[in-house]
């Protein structure tokens, strides 16, 4: 630190100070400076900068330099006798300011502040207004557009309450006055009436006019818009989920994160608080735990489940049975497991007062071939019978039939009669032909053979299928059926087919499947955006080299674009993929170390590059500094390892090592001195490795041969 504080004021060409924020107290001066001002090195340390002058700058100057640091990083102070230019220096964690002080040689005004004031909006995104006593003196093409209006001279001269209302104006000042950090969010109106949404971000100008001031608006409409139309979107989301008759819950690291209503029912809770944050797997019985919770590491490594059944115990310990179905999905931005229930104690019990029925039907062929022997017999016989068809014909919403092998109803309850009758317009009696009535209402688009279940459950197995249907109208009808074979004597006769009306939950999946799709549009739109305005960035460090003469300052904006060009392809890797919550790293290093050996090549030497890279999913909070390492370690090997050499090789591995990451960049260049230290490195980028690494909570490993060469060995461990 100190050496690095040394260089800054060096230059004995000019009067040089570093002071510290937020005091301004002097840390380091050069001979010109103590010279300039008659003060030994101790007595100019750690005292207040401005106290130097004579006379001492009022606080109004004060605060302007401050927030042209906040705001730029570069402020100029314009005194009686001297000029002092403000640079900001971030130095670790250590906020320095760079002061270059001009001594006055004539009464001429500098005017390179108001200058610099004057050029920034014609290179800048932004709108920008210039202010004098409310009225608008200057502004850019950017304000022009924003409002609608052709030219500036329809805009310079006019009052700023034409643009905003007195009461918006007004809260902006207060902000100016009060703060360095003063965006705020306004709704106004263009030129036609359409409305605008901006972020205002005010200050005064040092022009020597205390009323002088500048507006920066930044357009937010579109973002607006998109906020709004995603918060209806999760709305209509949510009202499906709440609304829905199936449990829905949201796991996130296998605790709860959301329930709906028929979740909280199912699960015999008062509220969803009863369910928030608990270990879903404890409702799990220990029969079923193990698959239960194998299925779930599976969909989190992102394999696709099937549907299972089983028992669970809700909150106050009584069994349920119930069909399972689980996916992946993201919830407050983390990777999640949305899980479905289905109630099916009211099908296994009919399943189990069916295997009754079956059993009593055996029964009754025993007691007919001893009817004309035992008429007491006959009459228990008999109001069996009456109670079968009681339960066969009383049971709500679920249709049962049994057919031969012919295809003919030789029974059917109410509710499958009335089904046929109200929604396929069919009136049907026992010995009507089921197959060829049903075929005739098939669907067309989803009919693939599903009614040949019939032709294999005489062959002995049990079936389950869903039947596509049109129904009066053209309305698309489905029903669920379970066909189960039934034996009369040693002989299987009959089929028995329960199924149920699943119209109405086919269409809740379909409005909740295109809900996500909305919200993964939105996501890759969201990261596009990013990647735009990360480009956008970087073409504004191109346009600022263009003014600037020093090479040093160059080489470190041309940096700057190379670091920024990194995060923009983890953007641009998101926008390609499917799946948000991390990216393709081989692929996106890849893209990256093409593009270094692109720009960093060294002229005359011929660099042999190697890649050797698993192929590794990894989250964006690790693939962006990540991403930041790889490009210090090959761009420094491009620019450095090689000075006086024709030929190198250079490598870049990453290997997947189980519970960590291996990246590892070696080069056979002029290596690294045998006392080097990267603690101890003034280079930004060995500095921007070292804090990146800390970030990741990596080891960093540096090795050096004799001969040439270095090895740089980082490895941390996964999310």
């Amino acid at each position: 630190m100190p050496a690095l504080v040394k260089k800054l004021v060096s230059p004995e060409s000019e009067i040089r100070a570093v002071v510290e924020l937020p005091d301004f107290n002097v840390v380091e001066a050069n001979n010109a400076f103590r010279k300039h001002f008659e003060l030994s090195t101790a007595e100019l340390k750690g005292i207040d900068f401005f106290s130097l002058f004579d006379p001492k700058p009022g606080q109004r100057s004060i605060t302007s330099v401050v927030k042209g640091l906040a705001q730029s990083f570069f402020a100029v102070l314009e005194m009686e006798h001297d000029t002092v230019e403000f640079q900001l220096v971030q130095i670790q964690d250590r906020r320095l300011v760079l002061c270059r002080l001009h001594v006055k040689k004539t009464n001429h005004t500098d005017k390179s502040n108001f200058t610099k004031y004057r050029t920034i909006p014609e290179v800048s995104l932004e709108s920008v207004v210039y202010l004098s006593d409310g009225r608008i003196s200057n502004c850019n093409d950017q304000f022009v557009n924003l409002f609608g209006y052709s030219s500036r001279s329809e805009i310079i001269g006019r009052e700023l309450s034409d643009f905003f209302t007195p009461q918006d104006i007004k809260r902006v000042d207060a902000r100016i006055e009060i703060s360095n950090t003063n965006k705020m969010e306004l709704r106004t109106f263009d030129r036609i009436g359409r409305p605008v949404y901006v972020e205002v971000t005010g200050s005064y100008l040092d022009t020597g006019s205390p009323n002088s001031k500048v507006y920066v608006l930044i357009d937010v409409t579109s973002r607006k818009k998109a906020e709004q139309a995603l918060e209806q979107s999760v709305l209509r989301f949510r009202n499906l989920l709440e609304n829905s008759p199936n449990a829905v819950l949201i796991l996130t690291e296998g605790r709860v994160r959301y329930v709906n209503s028929a979740a909280v029912t199912l699960l015999g809770c008062d509220d969803e608080d009863d369910l928030y944050d608990k270990d879903f797997l404890q409702f799990i019985p220990a029969v079923s735990r193990e698959n239960v919770e194998n299925d779930l590491r599976q969909i989190r490594q992102g394999a696709d489940v099937a549907y299972r059944e089983i028992e669970m115990v809700d909150n106050r310990g009584t069994d349920i049975g119930v069909g399972i179905k689980a996916s992946l999905t993201v919830y407050d931005n983390k990777p999640s497991i949305q899980v479905t229930l289905n109630n099916i104690s009211l099908r296994t019990q009919l399943v189990h007062e069916q295997m009754r029925a079956e059993l009593a039907e055996e029964l009754n062929s025993v007691l007919k071939r001893e009817i004309k022997e035992h008429t007491k017999t006959q009459k228990k016989l008999s109001e069996q019978k009456a109670k079968l068809e009681s339960i066969f014909n009383s049971t709500e919403n679920l249709m049962m039939i049994t057919v031969d092998r012919r295809y003919t109803i030789t029974a059917m309850n109410n509710n499958f009669r009335y089904f046929m009758r109200d929604s396929l317009a069919e009136q049907l009696s026992v010995g009507d032909d089921i197959f060829s009535k049903m075929y005739a209402h098939r669907h067309q688009d989803y009919y693939q053979g599903q009614l040949d279940v019939f032709r294999r459950a005489f062959e002995g197995r049990p079936q389950q299928v869903e039947i596509p249907l049109i129904g009066a109208g053209g309305v698309v009808l489905w029903l669920q059926a379970f066909l189960n074979p039934v034996n009369i004597g040693e002989e299987l006769e009959e089929v028995s087919c329960l199924m149920y009306d699943t119209t109405e939950r086919k269409e809740i999946d379909k409005r909740v499947r295109d809900s996500l799709k909305e919200k993964e549009i939105l996501l890759q739109e969201v990261h596009h955006r990013v990647k735009n305005n990360l480009q956008v960035i970087s073409s504004i460090l191109s346009l600022q080299s263009n003014y600037v003469t020093d090479e040093r300052t160059k080489e470190i904006l041309w940096e700057s674009q190379q670091r920024i060009k990194s995060m923009s392809f983890v953007h641009e890797t998101l926008y390609r993929t499917a799946d948000f919550s991390s990216i393709d790293f081989h692929e996106y290093l890849r893209a990256l170390a093409s593009n270094l050996l692109h720009s960093y090549k060294p002229t005359g030497v011929d660099v042999d590059f190697r890649q050797s890279i698993d192929s590794i999913s990894m989250p964006i909070d690790q693939a962006i500094p990540c991403g930041l390492i790889v490009n210090e370690l090959i761009s420094n090997s491009l620019k450095y390892a090689f000075t006086g050499k024709k030929k190198g090789s250079l490598e870049l591995c990453v290997k997947d090592e189980g519970e960590n990451i291996c990246l590892r960049v070696t080069d056979d260049g002029v290596g690294l001195p045998q006392d080097f230290k990267y603690e101890e490195s003034e280079s930004l980028g060995i500095q921007l490795v070292y804090t990146l690494c800390e970030q990741l909570d990596a080891k960093l490993e540096i090795q050096t041969k004799k001969n040439g060469g270095t090895t740089f060995r980082i490895t941390f461990g996964k999310l």
